[in-house]
């Protein structure tokens, strides 16, 4: 083999994921979506944190993300839930459930099989993951960071101002 080939296969080796790569992205992962929803481990509820104000499209990505953890921890039969399934878990109103499902399968972030249930591709997961961890967490964390003094204006009043 040619120095040059010998070099090309070492770049290429970086492509190459081992299973112990896997088992940290994976843990990583599961570090970051343990902080947004948890499963019940007797009643199979999938729980969604009640520390941050999620939009319904929002609740809707974490329950099906929680459905697919649910099939893969054995504790559900599939990833899929249909819309009725969806009303409950989330305590949404299925006339309010429709718009956020059409704009979650219109986006791509959600999809939906012959029998009109709903899922995540578990490759997406991840990102949708990373998106609401920083949404949620990063600006939890950043908001404890702001400092706000208040001045007094000339005519005695307070006012806000920010010093970061």
């Amino acid at each position: 083999m040619t120095d040059e080939i010998k070099d090309k296969k070492e770049i290429l080796k970086e492509l190459l994921l081992s299973e112990e790569d896997t088992k940290k992205k994976l843990k990583a992962l599961i570090d970051k979506t343990k902080l947004l929803l948890k499963i019940d481990q007797k009643t199979k509820a999938i729980v969604i944190s009640s520390e941050f104000d999620f939009l319904n499209p929002e609740k809707i990505l974490l329950f099906l993300i929680g459905r697919y953890y649910s099939k893969e921890l054995g504790m559900s039969e599939n990833e899929k839930m249909d819309i009725q399934e969806l009303e409950k878990e989330s305590r949404i109103k299925k006339t309010t459930l429709s718009k956020p499902l059409g704009l979650l399968l219109h986006s791509g972030y959600i999809d939906q099989d012959n029998e009109k249930r709903y899922f995540v591709h578990h490759y997406k997961i991840e990102g949708i993951t990373n998106s609401l961890h920083d949404k949620f967490i990063e600006k939890k964390k950043s908001a404890k960071g702001i400092k706000v003094k208040y001045k007094r204006s000339a005519k005695g009043k307070k006012k806000e101002g920010n010093n970061g």
